[in-house]
Parts: structure tokens; sequence; C-alpha cells
């Protein structure tokens, strides 16, 4: 960049940008962020009203349609009426009425292979040593950015669709 200046004439700005020969297309292809949207449809289960209206904004902007709860009795009820609907389960640990844990337990008993991701404030070893977690789950530590929880979202949808691609192909 090259700036002149002079008293009573103004100023000039010249900026000089490398060339190439990438289409538009192409670019906003390449841009970071594009590979984090999906349109899966998520079951968001959060007690706290701001973090589930933040996380549901994130969501939607990203692309993913939303089913939101705030507690554990409501969510096994959801999970029921949309299940075959449902892609990935966003379930908080600490949940009222029923815990994260058991929720848990209730989906996993209906549909073992749900994918789900686990959000918590207090520290990964604490929630493993004193609620659940079990190998394969993946938790997200409050607080987290929205680049985080799309970013963990997406793991976890494209690790879905790999393993589904996998049970379908024949061996």
């Amino acid at each position: 960049m090259i700036l002149e200046s002079e008293p009573d004439k103004g100023a000039t700005f010249k900026i000089y940008l490398p060339a190439t020969t990438d289409s538009v297309d192409s670019a906003k292809h390449s841009l970071p962020g594009t590979k984090l949207k999906g349109n899966e449809t998520i079951l968001l289960v959060e007690d706290e009203e701001q973090v589930r209206d933040l996380a549901e904004r994130i969501l939607l902007r990203a692309g993913y349609s939303v089913i939101l709860s705030k507690d554990g009795d409501e969510t096994v009820k959801k999970f029921r009426q949309f299940a075959q609907n449902i892609d990935l389960i966003y379930l908080d640990v600490i949940l009222p009425k029923l815990s994260g844990d058991r929720v848990m337990t209730i989906i996993e008993s209906e549909q073992p292979d749900m994918p789900t991701l686990l959000t918590s404030g207090y520290s990964e070893q604490a929630v493993h040593n004193n609620f659940m977690l079990i190998d394969g789950l993946e938790l997200l530590q409050k607080p987290y950015s929205a680049m985080q929880l799309k970013t963990k979202t997406r793991e976890i949808m494209s690790q879905t669709d790999l393993s589904n691609q996998t049970q379908k192909s024949p061996s």
C-alpha cells in the first residue's frame, strides 16, 4: 500500500493486491467458514435461555434446522416426537427435571447411534468423573465461540456421514 498526502491537496491511497485467475465462485467456496455450514436438524437442549438463544442463532445462520428444548423431560418428549428427523443432539450435561446423563440413557436405549454433542461449563475431567463422558461422545466446553460450535457440529456431522456411507457400502 502506498499513501501520498500533501497539505491542501488531499491524500491518495494505492493498494496493490496479488493477481489471481480464480473466479469469484471458486474464491467464495474457499472462504473460511463455508465448509462449516449444514442442512441437518439439531435438537438443541440448553436450560440457560441466553445460551440457548445464541446457539440457536449460530446454528440457524449456518443452515441447520433447530428444535429447542430447555429441560430433560421436554427433551425426551421432543426426541420421541421428532426422532426420525434429528441428526444431532446438542445436550447440556446439567438440566432441570431429568439430568443430561438420564436423557442420554433414554435416548441411547431408543436410538443407540444418535450423534450427541455434550456441553458443559464444567471441565472435561469433572464431566468425565462426575457425569457420563463415554468414549465416542464429544464435549464442547462452555463458554465457546460461534466458530467452535460450528466447527464441532460440522465435525460430528461429517463423521456421521462417513459412518453412514461405510455402513451402506457393500463389503
